[in-house]
């Protein structure tokens, strides 16, 4: 009796170690193949990056990677040694269509391209390019986009420290604001479409990072100068500057209509990285968003109750309550080199 107890308990044993096996070979196939049934549904994040990483990658909101080219064609380049360099990714319209404007920011030879909407893989084809430095010298290194209620394209580029706009569908550059700052000293050399200039145009120190993002806000343009410790707030119809926020090097810019927030990413002065959110009212700062597992927050989205960051330096997706600020978790890890900028999709493929 007592000997077949024990072989029934070997039995067992053997029987819990083989399944126990089992489940695991089957969760780390799961974890590392990624199939749908163990990714959260749509809405996704598209994430953009540095030149490791040429085209827009796919992931659920629980970080399964779906797609590493929802992006397919794009425009002849002017320079052969072209690298494509992805930063800010909006969501727009172009001749009546829903469109994916995106930035390519390779310097002397960069563009302001546009997608089309989703086919039944979830791939974007290219329709054509809104803005580019051979079409216009200002636009150089872009990193944010952003539209008016009338829909015309506002673009910023570090390299020349300015945000230019251009008129919907067609793209011509739009008549600068009667209200742009501006100096008599270069009055007549700004670039075609300048609704703002910082300094001398087509004159930028390459020790500085220049303008950064941009977002339109109730009728107004915010601006993030990096350079400057500040976003400013300017009237998109009259291009004045209505108020200077201070914040330590702002980067990332996102409006969150329904709250009334402006999300601003940015690195402190010892090299620590946090989330400010700010009321458009009031001009107040909000809430604070820190943890030390970031040190270098670019992109922002927010989803329902959740605010997503990218954190750049440790390649990562984290997450926060919105109302807590409190640090909820790495959504994604050991991504590409320089994500950059996140949104979240509009489709469901």
């Amino acid at each position: 009796m007592d000997e077949t107890l024990k072989r029934y308990g070997r039995y067992m044993m053997t029987v819990v170690f083989v399944v126990s096996a089992a489940v695991f070979c089957i969760y780390f196939a799961i974890k590392y193949s990624q199939p749908n049934a163990f990714c959260l549904p749509a809405p996704y994040i598209y994430a953009t990056f540095h030149h490791e990483a040429p085209n827009i990658y796919k992931y659920s909101r629980n970080g399964c990677l779906l797609d590493k080219r929802v992006l397919q064609g794009g425009p002849e380049y002017a320079i052969s040694s072209h690298l494509i360099e992805l930063r800010s990714l909006v969501f727009g319209q172009y001749k009546n269509e829903s469109v994916l404007y995106v930035a390519d920011a390779f310097s002397d030879d960069s563009y302001v391209n546009v997608y089309g909407s989703c086919d039944v893989n979830g791939k974007r084809a290219y329709v054509t390019t809104a803005a580019s430095t051979v079409l216009n010298p200002g636009i150089n290194h872009p990193y944010g986009i952003a539209f008016d209620t009338d829909l015309n394209l506002y673009v910023s580029s570090q390299h020349t420290d300015n945000v230019l706009r251009f008129h919907k569908d067609t793209f011509k550059p739009m008549h600068f604001p009667k209200n742009m700052m501006r100096s008599a000293v270069y009055n007549y050399n700004y670039y075609p479409g300048t609704f703002l200039q910082i300094g001398e145009p087509n004159v930028h120190d390459v020790s500085q990072q220049g303008i950064r993002d941009v977002v339109a806000v109730e009728g107004k343009m915010w601006i993030a100068n990096e350079d400057v410790d500040s976003v400013y707030v300017v009237d998109m119809v009259t291009g004045r500057l209505e108020d200077i926020i201070a914040v330590d090097t702002p980067i990332g810019l996102h409006y969150n209509a329904e709250l009334g927030l402006v999300f601003v990413s940015s690195k402190g002065p010892k090299g620590e990285g946090f989330v400010h959110s700010i009321s458009v009212q009031t001009r107040a700062f909000v809430m604070e968003y820190q943890s030390k597992k970031m040190s270098h927050p670019t992109g922002m989205v927010t989803h329902k109750t959740t605010l997503y960051v990218a954190n750049q330096k440790a390649g990562q997706i984290v997450s926060f309550n919105i109302r807590s600020g409190r640090f909820l978790k790495v959504i994604v890890d050991a991504m590409p080199a320089g994500i950059e900028k996140i949104l979240i999709s509009d489709v469901k493929v």
